[in-house]
């Protein structure tokens, strides 16, 4: 706490009570028990991230935050259609098939 509470400019018992109130937002993690145990919830992600982008990759929020990209992004849409066959081309069996194609 003495080197937060030198950082900030304050004495030891404000930087403690600063501290409590982060964790309390969830703006940091504490371990339990621990007094030098402070983390940021995602920095190592968000670290990674940027360092990643930086040398020219795609990371994931990169790909679904964004549409049109992605190796196949150039192609057009093609529909889907459904294809039902006539009821001749079922087999050919003996059975006698109404209007509406069941036996």
């Amino acid at each position: 706490m003495l080197d937060i509470a030198k950082a900030l400019g304050v004495g030891k018992t404000r930087a403690k009570t600063l501290v409590h109130q982060l964790a309390t937002e969830k703006m940091i993690e504490r371990a339990p028990g621990s007094q030098r145990a402070i983390s940021v919830p995602g920095l190592t992600e968000k670290m990674i991230a940027e360092k990643l982008r930086s040398q020219g990759w795609i990371v994931d929020q990169d790909v679904i935050g964004s549409s049109g990209t992605g190796p196949q992004s150039h192609l057009s849409l093609i529909a889907v259609l459904d294809h039902v066959p006539p009821v001749e081309a079922l087999g050919g069996d003996d059975h006698d098939y109404g209007d509406d194609g069941i036996a």
